[in-house]
């Protein structure tokens, strides 16, 4: 820049000599005088400046750096204080994840068990309640004074517990031997599982708590001796495993048919609330033997998720292994029979479940109906279309499901009627019809396909799964 001549502007009419100034000196910035050492000339600059005459080397300045990033990093500053500082004040913590929300709330900490909250030298009276009433009469009844239930009413107007419902549940802490000096009162809302409201009568106050919530790795395994209700009872095990295991082999198995020496073995997962059980949480794997059958199922979320088989295969088919909901024997199976009216000796296509009357007959599979009438031999019967390949039929109904209709598509499971004893029969039962390609078969010897299997590029990794489970259930000794 330096051997750029000096540009002055003249007015027109106005002399071109101009007296000499006196020269001043600027430096270069500092970065331009480190990499140009070379260029030291002085720039000269007047100190007035004449409206005829501008120097336009005037306006050549250093840029303020340092001045620019001190801007900078104070906006950045302010920036960061607004967002991490004052924000989340106005924010009702908003950005909380749930998931540390669900982990403070089901915490050791947060979670109590309602025996550790009665006061020490208390006795206590636990009891159901058999009609709806309002706190403020179950405070009067059990003899709070009349003046702390005023105020314990209006504590309790903060959770709306001001009306108690029957079934749900109290506790009373007392004095020893003095059921009338009421120290402490807890409520279990049957409609609030896990919770309970703690009304301290001393400190006249109420308090919401969430109860204690466990969940136990457990396992069970007995041998059949009369059915599978009988079983459970004898051996005291816990009688919620029964439906979770009906629903895993509902398409395998008719648990209602079991006989003496099949057995099982369960492992699975307990929700424990307050120190008592709750729930079968989940079954994580279990075998079942019948009639010489070993079948398996493993609970498996990787990819897919579902019980399947020791060789993957899903436990859900295509058809339920009975019509019958809760329940039903086999009496009669599908091949030669004398026939129990006639005395006839006669090729039975079907297959008897007998069970009480109105025991609720489902649909074994998704379908079609395309009768539902009554006729002398089959009495009251329904007759269902599944695919090109596949029919059913249910015989001997005592009546039809209120809704159904020819034409209406049912699902799996759905109820189509009753069991009864119509037509040519002579007990309650349901005759269970099958047919493949319009001939009929033996439902329990036809393989009416799988919901699906494990994908051949996972099936590596589900026996890698299984295998120390499988291991661990061939460990646990039968009752």
């Amino acid at each position: 820049m330096s051997d750029r001549p000096k540009i002055k502007i003249v007015r027109k009419g106005e002399a071109k000599a101009a007296e000499p100034v006196e020269e001043k000196t600027y430096p270069l910035h500092e970065e331009h005088q480190e990499n140009h050492d070379d260029l030291s000339e002085k720039v000269p600059v007047s100190p007035e400046v004449n409206e005829s005459q501008i120097n336009y080397d005037d306006f050549v300045k250093p840029i303020p750096w340092l001045k620019i990033g001190v801007t900078v990093s104070v906006i950045l500053g302010l920036i960061a204080l607004i967002y991490f500082v004052v924000w989340p004040l106005f924010s009702n913590d908003d950005f909380e994840s749930m998931d540390e929300m669900a982990i403070e709330t089901n915490s050791e900490e947060a979670a109590t068990l309602i025996k550790d909250q009665l006061p020490s030298g208390t006795e206590k009276i636990e009891d159901i309640l058999s009609r709806d009433m309002t706190l403020r009469e179950l405070m009067t009844e059990i003899g709070i004074p009349r003046s702390d239930v005023k105020t314990l009413e209006g504590e309790g107007n903060k959770y709306s517990i001001r009306r108690l419902r029957a079934g749900d549940k109290i506790t009373i802490g007392h004095s020893e031997g003095a059921p009338e000096d009421v120290k402490m009162l807890i409520i279990e809302p049957k409609a609030e599982p896990y919770d309970f409201y703690l009304i301290d009568a001393t400190a006249l106050s109420i308090d919401k708590k969430d109860k204690k919530i466990e969940i136990r790795e457990n396992h069970t395994a007995a041998i059949v001796e009369g059915t599978l209700g009988n079983t459970f009872i004898e051996n005291n095990l816990n009688l919620k495993l029964i439906s979770a295991i009906e629903e895993i082999l509902a398409w395998s198995v008719d648990l209602f048919d079991v006989s003496d020496g099949d057995r099982f073995k369960v492992l699975y997962d307990e929700e424990f609330v307050n120190g008592k059980s709750n729930k079968i949480e989940r079954i994580k794997a279990l075998y079942f033997r019948k009639d010489d059958e070993d079948i398996y199922a493993f609970y498996y979320d990787e990819g897919q998720q579902g019980y399947f088989s020791e060789l993957g295969q899903s436990m859900k088919k295509s058809f339920l292994a009975t019509p019958i909901k809760y329940g039903g024997v086999i009496t009669s199976g599908y091949g030669l029979r004398v026939h129990p009216v006639t005395g006839h000796a006669k090729q039975h296509l079907g297959t008897d479940f007998a069970a009480p009357e109105g025991t609720p007959i489902q649909a074994v599979a998704d379908g079609i109906i395309t009768k539902a009438e009554f006729k002398s031999n089959n009495g009251n019967y329904v007759k269902m279309r599944h695919d090109k390949v596949y029919e059913t039929q249910y015989l001997h109904m005592q009546k039809f499901a209120p809704s159904l209709r020819v034409g209406s598509r049912v699902l799996q499971g759905d109820i189509i009627g009753y069991v009864g004893s119509t037509g040519l029969s002579t007990g309650p039962h349901v005759c269970y019809r099958f047919w493949k390609n319009n001939q009929q078969e033996d439902p329990r010897k036809e393989n009416a396909g799988t919901g699906g299997r494990i994908a051949s590029r996972e099936i590596q990794d589900y026996y890698e799964y299984i295998n120390p489970i499988k291991a661990r259930l061939k460990e646990i000794n039968y009752f």
